[in-house]
C-alpha cells in the first residue's frame, strides 16, 4: 500500500479565511435602508387637514414613527436581527395607514381610520406596549386617550376651537 502525504494547509490560513467570510457576512446583514443615508425631508404630519392641533400633536408624538414617512429610526434599528423586525413593523404600519398621506384618503377612508384609531387607542392596542417600553414619550395619558377618542369617534368634523375648549374644560376639571 502506498501512502500519499498531503500538504496540510496551515491552520492560520483557515482562520484568516473564516474571519474574512464572517466579516463579509456581517457587512451584508447589517446593510439596511437607513433614513440617514437617504434624502430625508420631514413632511408636516397631517398638514392642511382638519385634524385639530392638540390631536395632531399627540398623533405625531405617538404614531408617526410607524404610521408616516417621518420615521425616526433608533440606533438599534440597524442591528440585525432586530432591524428586520423593526423595519417589518413600520412597513406594516404604513401599509395599514400612512398619516403622511391623510389628505389623499377619501372622506370615507378617513372616517374609517378615525374609528380604527379611536378603538385601538381606547383598547390600549396602539401604541403597542413593546414600542412604548422603548419610547416612553409615546405613552398616552388618560386625558390624551379621551381627547383622541372624542376626535376619532366624532361624526362631524371637530374644529380646533372645539377640541381646545374641551381640552381646557377637562384640564380645568369641569368635564
Amino acid at each position: 500500500m502506498v501512502m500519499t502525504t498531503r500538504n496540510p494547509v496551515p491552520l492560520s490560513r483557515h482562520f484568516a479565511g473564516l474571519i474574512l467570510v464572517a466579516s463579509v457576512a456581517f457587512a451584508l446583514t447589517t446593510a439596511t435602508h437607513s433614513s440617514r443615508s437617504e434624502a430625508f425631508v420631514e413632511k408636516s404630519l397631517l398638514a392642511r387637514s382638519n385634524v385639530p392641533e392638540p390631536v395632531r400633536a399627540i398623533l405625531q408624538r405617538a404614531c408617526q414613527d410607524c404610521h408616516s414617512e417621518n420615521t425616526i429610526w433608533p440606533w438599534y434599528a440597524h442591528i440585525p436581527p432586530i432591524s428586520r423586525q423593526i423595519h417589518s413593523d413600520v412597513q406594516k404600519g404604513r401599509a395599514f395607514m400612512d398619516l403622511s398621506k391623510w389628505n389623499a384618503y377619501t372622506e370615507g377612508e378617513r372616517r374609517g381610520f378615525r374609528a380604527a384609531i379611536g378603538a385601538a387607542i381606547q383598547n390600549h392596542l396602539m401604541p403597542p406596549p413593546k414600542y412604548v417600553w422603548m419610547h416612553s414619550g409615546a405613552r398616552l395619558s388618560s386625558d390624551e386617550i379621551e381627547l383622541v377618542k372624542a376626535w376619532a369617534l366624532s361624526k362631524h368634523k371637530i374644529s380646533p376651537n372645539t377640541v381646545q375648549s374641551q381640552t381646557q374644560a377637562k384640564v380645568g376639571g369641569h368635564w
